[in-house]
């Protein structure tokens, strides 16, 4: 792991304002994230999972063409491809922006961090700008390197369909990831441990859909729509069957699933000690 060197806080000796030392944090975490070697393996991870994920499943389309027609809209069949890559790319994203919350306490690199910028709220609100920015990116890069490498097959599927409506999903896609890493960054910084945040994150990504099915089963009310994983995908597409009411509950859901547990990792990070 190479060694993260602690920001100098000449900014608050100069006195010259908090906007300076947050460009100073910018560049500390930005420079975080792309010295540590596991953090540049989770950022190269994100676009090759999400772009792998789109091919596998552009491929499998392709093989099932060749003995029989494949039966969706080619539009269907490319919404299901970008998911599948959205699916693979945010086990990337958790790792990533579970290691860029935690990776600093198991190497007690805070300790040099919170010295030169006491402010602790504000080396958080860095690290999630940067963060979030590489996520955007990184995004970006795999679905169109995604929608490259899986048009060939799709073609071959008889599948071809309008770049702009391939464009939608990918935004709506990407936008998800987004809010995949505010989550993980929040457990993260909560629990301090960069395996403990990718387990739990992980597990209500993964376990909390089943969860809340079996619960729902037990007391006799459906609890899917309170899950992350159902309420996140429809607000992010902007499109809920059950209308703009049911829109606007995914809408608080999301924000619930956000919003508790950055409260909490916002209030540990300020009274804990390091």
């Amino acid at each position: 792991m190479t060694a993260v060197h602690p920001l100098r806080p000449s900014g608050a000796a100069r006195g010259d304002g908090s906007r300076v030392r947050f460009r100073g944090v910018l560049r500390s975490e930005l420079g975080k994230l792309t010295s540590l070697r596991s953090l540049r393996t989770a950022l190269a991870a994100v676009p090759l999972l999400i772009a792998g994920g789109m091919l596998l499943r552009a491929w499998a389309y392709a093989q099932t063409a060749q003995h029989a027609p494949v039966g969706v809209p080619p539009a269907a069949a490319w919404a299901d491809v970008v998911d599948i890559g959205t699916h693979a790319g945010e086990l990337a994203v958790v790792v990533l922006a579970a290691i860029a919350a935690g990776s600093e306490y198991t190497a007690r690199a805070a300790v040099s961090t919170y010295l030169a910028v006491p402010r602790r709220p504000v080396v958080a609100a860095a690290k999630a700008v940067v963060v979030l920015a590489a996520t955007a990116v990184l995004a970006a890069l795999g679905f169109v390197g995604g929608a490259v490498v899986s048009a060939p097959f799709l073609s071959a599927a008889r599948l071809e369909a309008p770049w702009s409506a391939v464009a939608g999903d990918a935004a709506s896609s990407a936008a998800l990831l987004l809010i995949v890493a505010l989550l993980a960054l929040a457990v993260g910084t909560l629990t301090r441990s960069t395996a403990a945040g990718i387990a739990i994150v992980l597990a209500l990504l993964l376990v909390g859909p089943t969860v809340a099915g079996l619960l729902g089963a037990v007391i006799g009310v459906d609890l899917t729509p309170f899950t992350l994983t159902y309420a996140a995908p429809v607000l992010t597409a902007l499109h809920d069957p059950a209308g703009p009411a049911a829109l606007a509950g995914d809408a608080v859901v999301t924000a619930a699933w956000l919003v508790v547990p950055g409260a909490a990792a916002a209030s540990a990070l300020v009274r804990r000690d390091v």
